[in-house]
């Protein structure tokens, strides 16, 4: 990542995560029972454990951000996001699938990219400051088209979805502890074929998420 301060009020930053693989381990156990069959007396009984993986690749991603500061009360931000979405896939057995849609080549997903837009206000208090805060935003994310039957899965092919957002917080800043409250919420019109309903079917998702939080300063 990289920062600079250009003015006394105007910072840029960026930041780039690479692609990386998390490895899925996993243990299958085996069983092996021989019995005889005039009698049917078990002759041997032996257990083995038999150890597999699975890669989850992450996608290349990077992001460049401002924020401007004004009479030290006021801040707004703006940051654009990019991820590289080809990248994204399973690997198990020297088979490598989409987390998306298996059905789909993990090559045909395109590259999407997010819209972030904030504003922050202090009011300074005799003792606290009270910190409000909103946003906006637009994500796109990787999807699949929506089929006319279910049979007819492996016809669907790579699109993008998208998602609007907005969110809200506040800040409580009282000597050397500070009390935070947060709330997004995230939809998307029209999305998930494949993932959240049926390969048939297209559906409406709403995503609320409340966060809350304690910091003490020594």
């Amino acid at each position: 990542g990289a920062w600079w301060q250009a003015t006394p009020a105007l910072t840029f930053a960026a930041t780039v995560k690479p692609r990386y693989t998390l490895r899925l381990a996993n243990e299958v156990e085996l069983r092996q029972i021989s019995i005889d069959p005039s009698s049917g007396t078990v002759n041997s009984d032996t257990t083995t454990w038999e150890t597999g993986g699975t890669d989850f690749i992450y996608p290349t991603s990077a992001t460049i951000g401002m924020a401007w500061r004004a009479q030290d009360i006021h801040t707004v931000a703006l940051d654009l996001g990019w991820t590289h979405w080809k990248e994204y896939r399973f690997r198990q057995s020297g088979r490598e699938f989409s987390p998306i849609n298996p059905l789909i080549d993990p090559d045909a997903f395109h590259d999407s990219y997010s819209v972030r837009l904030g504003y922050e206000h202090l009011s300074i208090l005799p003792r606290s400051v009270v910190v409000q805060r909103v946003g906006a935003f637009y994500e796109g994310l990787p999807g699949s088209t929506r089929v006319s039957k279910s049979s007819e899965a492996d016809l669907a092919h790579a699109k993008t979805d998208h998602f609007l957002g907005a969110t809200a917080g506040l800040s409580l800043c009282l000597r050397s502890f500070i009390y935070d409250l947060s709330g997004q919420a995230r939809f998307g019109n029209d999305v998930g074929a494949g993932q959240y309903v049926a390969p048939d079917k297209s559906a409406d998702v709403l995503t609320v998420t409340l966060r809350g939080g304690v910091t003490c300063q020594f």
